[in-house]
């Protein structure tokens, strides 16, 4: 794999440059030893629903149970938990191979290189060398948690065939899961212990491999619940939003529409104040179109710069004095003059 080469010339590379042995930091070795135990343990579970599922197909064929959806549950879950089993014996030999791990830990800048005369036989740097020793035992735990899911996504991309075997298992078990919670409640009599002979052990492993799923991806399936939950909130809040929007955009065309009164032809001096658009900052031209505000003489745009500025804002780009009341009346019919600011 082109993974052992380069992790293999990457060491050969720097020991040989600087007389230094490549080491593993603690973050990273706790991170490797949290992703073998999970995935082991995963391993050990997928065994138990193999060996479990195989001995209720056998005891089925032998009462002549015949075959209903509960059956086909098993018969598939177990087809499931071979390709699963495949997988985690994969990713536990990845991770067991120094290459790999050197590669890996290259890659997410976890190595340290310790002189020579102070290398010792632990895979782990010493202390003194190692940044992140440092770390509280909480802290350490947060980090190696996410760093042994980014190590697992790399393991998996080692081998094409274990690849597409996680992105198989992930989508059955999905499936499987779901399965299981329709059959819960749509056969509320048999899962409730009113079973018969033939379905007894089947619903008991439905409980089982459910709750091995829903642990496995409980993060996933909090996340998702959570999104429901919000949904209703995230929807009124959408509307109330939409509404108001379009509340202020009438009170802007409103406020246009007053002002278009007091819409004048440029001509020097007969304005007061700046002789320029506060808005564009440019200087009005002879028979510009300029509109002034009926908060103050002192405050005039151009038309246009003005008619842009109230399509998102109801009120004065220079005091911001309100255009329109919450009564929605026009401030035309209750002038008021401010200083400017």
């Amino acid at each position: 794999m082109n993974v052992h080469q380069d992790g293999e010339q990457q060491v050969e590379n720097n020991e040989n440059e600087v007389n230094t042995v490549p080491k593993f930091t603690k973050l990273f070795s706790r991170a490797m030893d949290q992703f073998r135990l999970r995935v082991f343990f995963l391993f050990l579970e997928r065994l138990y629903i193999i060996i479990s599922m195989s001995i209720i197909l056998f005891l089925l064929s032998l009462k002549n149970c015949g075959w209903n959806d509960l059956h086909y549950w098993v018969l598939f879950s177990s087809i499931q938990a071979i390709f699963s089993l495949v997988l985690y014996g994969q990713l536990f030999h990845f991770s067991n191979i120094q290459s790999i791990q050197q590669h890996l830990a290259f890659h997410y800048v976890q190595i340290v290189f310790v002189p020579l005369n102070e290398v010792t036989d632990h895979p782990v740097a010493p202390e003194v060398f190692d940044p992140t020793a440092n770390l509280s035992t909480i802290e350490l735990d947060k980090k190696a948690d996410v760093m042994q899911m980014q190590i697992r996504q790399e393991i998996v991309n080692q081998s094409r065939f274990c690849k597409y075997n996680n992105i198989f298992s992930n989508v059955t078990n999905q499936a499987i899961f779901i399965w299981t919670i329709y059959y819960i409640v749509a056969t509320p009599q048999e899962s409730s212990g009113e079973a018969s002979d033939c379905n007894k052990w089947p619903i008991i492993q439905t409980y089982i491999y459910g709750s091995f799923l829903f642990l496995q991806y409980s993060q996933y399936y909090l996340l998702v619940a959570l999104a429901l939950v919000m949904l209703p909130f995230i929807l009124i809040y959408l509307i109330i939003r939409c509404f108001t929007d379009r509340r202020k955009k009438q009170q802007a065309l409103m406020a246009l529409n007053d002002l278009q009164k007091n819409k004048i032809l440029y001509k020097p001096n007969i304005l007061e104040g700046e002789q320029e658009c506060s808005i564009c900052m440019q200087p009005y031209q002879t028979d510009d179109e300029v509109l002034q505000m009926p908060c103050s003489t002192l405050h005039h745009f151009h038309n246009t710069c003005i008619s842009a500025w109230l399509q998102i804002q109801s009120t004065c780009p220079n005091c911001r004095q309100q255009l329109l009341p919450d009564n929605q009346q026009p401030l035309l019919q209750q002038p008021q003059q401010q200083e400017e600011l």
